[in-house]
């Protein structure tokens, strides 16, 4: 074992410890340049560009009917939302939450159909409630 004043002339004579640095087993060619800034200017532009609103509509709805899909699979159930269930859903989204009274004014349907759907919903793990009595009203899960 090194004594207190070995250890003290290492380091007097400027004793570094040695880094290890990424040294990469590549070059840069001017065809691997040419793909990266194809790649670059790609992206700027897909950062850059406006969605048309009936796109996004239609992605919005798709997205919501995948990660309702993708989430009832991974329980092992199968899932086939309804036109009314897609939109109810679609409501939740961009307003944050739905009530009973919401669904009933959307479909114009009686409070005991708008129930029976939130029910199966909320069995199916889309949808959660919030809340209690009148100021019930649900999220999505």
């Amino acid at each position: 074992m090194p004594t207190i004043c070995q250890l003290s002339q290492v380091f007097s004579k400027g004793y570094r410890r040695q880094k290890k640095l990424f040294k990469p087993n590549f070059k840069y060619t001017n065809e691997i340049v040419r793909v990266l800034t194809k790649i670059s200017a790609s992206r700027e532009i897909l950062l850059n560009s406006q969605l048309i609103p009936k796109w996004e509509v239609t992605l919005r709805r798709e997205s919501i009917s995948r990660s309702a899909h993708s989430f009832t699979r991974i329980e092992g159930n199968l899932l086939s939302l309804t036109e009314r269930q897609m939109q109810m859903l679609e409501f939740i989204n961009t307003a944050g939450k739905i009530t009973s009274g919401d669904i009933q004014k959307m479909f114009k349907i009686s409070r005991q159909v708008a129930h029976k759907e939130i029910k199966a919903l909320i069995e199916l793990g889309v949808i959660k409630s919030q809340g209690v009595g009148k100021a019930t009203y649900y999220v999505l899960d």
